[in-house]
Order: structure tokens, then sequence, then C-alpha cells
């Protein structure tokens, strides 16, 4: 992963945990439900892998939470408009 996907992915698997938590769901038992294993949610909130958008879609509707508050923060983190390449 590059560095602004790393970022990227931290913020939302914080985001992540924090709505989980919220619902009060564990990640064990989300590997129960048989939508994500445990190692794999884990992942997701400590960052290590970014989530697709499908199962953010999906984690958003099982936490109660909109798909904008699991995205909360990633859009400061877009280059400005002058730190995009040239040619984009």
């Amino acid at each position: 992963m590059d560095e602004l996907r790393e970022k990227i992915a931290r913020r939302v698997g914080e985001n992540l945990r924090r709505a989980r938590e919220g619902a009060g769901q564990t990640q064990k038992g989300l590997a129960r439900m048989g939508f994500v294993t445990q190692s794999l949610q884990s992942a997701y909130e400590t960052g290590a892998k970014l989530p697709q958008l499908d199962t953010l879609v999906y984690q958003a509707r099982l936490f109660g939470v909109t798909l904008f508050e699991l995205l909360e923060g990633v859009e400061e983190m877009a280059p400005k408009e002058q730190d995009k390449p040239t040619g984009v």
C-alpha cells in the first residue's frame, strides 16, 4: 500500500471499530454471522487492509451508521488541486 492508501485504511479502520463497538458488536460476533472472519475484521480495523465498498455498505447498515460516517476524515487526506500531478 502506498502512504496515502495506508492513511486512509487506518482512518476507515478506526471508524469501523468505533461503529462496531457503538453497535455493541464484537469481531467474534461478526465472524459468527458469517460475513467476515475475525482476523479479516481485525485487519480492517487496524488499517492493515482496506475494505471493499460493498463491505463498508454492509457494515454501515449492520452498525446503524451511514457510509459517510465510516469514511469520515478521508476526504481531507485527498491531495489538493495544486498537489495533483499535471495531466490528471
